[in-house]
């Protein structure tokens, strides 16, 4: 009798698991299912929304005057000729329509109409490259020993909304290099009130610059 026991108990356990484990698959599917439901309910209702003016404040429009602009007969060598080239490239992103949307589309569907999302989409890639070209053309100044151009160029992203690790990172070590320690502070508070959570390393990096 014991042997018996032994042998179904197991038994019962593989059979009982068996059992909890479709109840939970049924019941993820149905909730998958409604879920997906929810969405082409939302995605169709959106997609109906009456179009909305997007407000000006969610555009960004950097102040090309606030840059330190190199003109041709500057350039004295192959490093300013780059420079220069990666500022030309930068000042003409500057000139397109830039925003910075949180919401997702299906959100901003809802909130502008369907009809303005490939513009929203549009003007959040050009955000992205301007501040792609603003960070190589730091970049650049910096190799060609203009670094208090490149620290400018790197101030006035930061005031539009520029949070790209290295660009905090190269301006942390040009603060450095210029023993500018009042300016690695600010730099530091505006590492710790970013939400990017990529720039906590940037935090630790200026903090152990300004310990030291």
């Amino acid at each position: 009798m014991n042997t018996i026991i032994s042998i179904l108990v197991p038994v019962f356990i593989v059979i009982g698991f068996i059992i909890i484990f479709q109840t939970f698959l049924k019941r993820s599917d149905r909730i998958s299912r409604l879920n997906k439901e929810s969405f082409l309910e939302d995605e169709q209702k959106a997609s109906f929304s009456r179009v909305h003016t997007i407000e000006s404040s969610r555009y960004i429009i950097p102040n090309i005057d606030n840059f330190p602009i190199m003109k041709e007969n500057e350039i004295n060598n192959s490093e300013d000729e780059y420079a220069y080239t990666m500022q030309q490239i930068a000042l003409t992103k500057a000139t397109k329509v830039m925003g910075h949307f949180e919401e997702t589309n299906l959100e901003l569907k809802k909130m502008y109409g369907a009809s303005n999302l490939e513009s929203i989409i549009q003007s959040e890639e050009n955000y992205n490259d301007f501040f792609q070209s603003l960070q190589a053309w730091a970049k650049a100044l910096t190799e060609a020993d203009r670094k208090s151009d490149a620290i400018k160029v790197l101030e006035e992203g930061l005031s539009v909304g520029l949070d790209f690790t290295n660009s905090f990172l190269l301006l942390a070590n040009l603060y450095k290099e210029s023993g500018n320690k009042e300016a690695l502070i600010k730099l530091l508070e505006l590492t710790k009130e970013n939400k990017n959570i990529t720039i906590g390393k940037v935090t630790t990096y200026i903090e152990n610059i300004i310990t030291k």
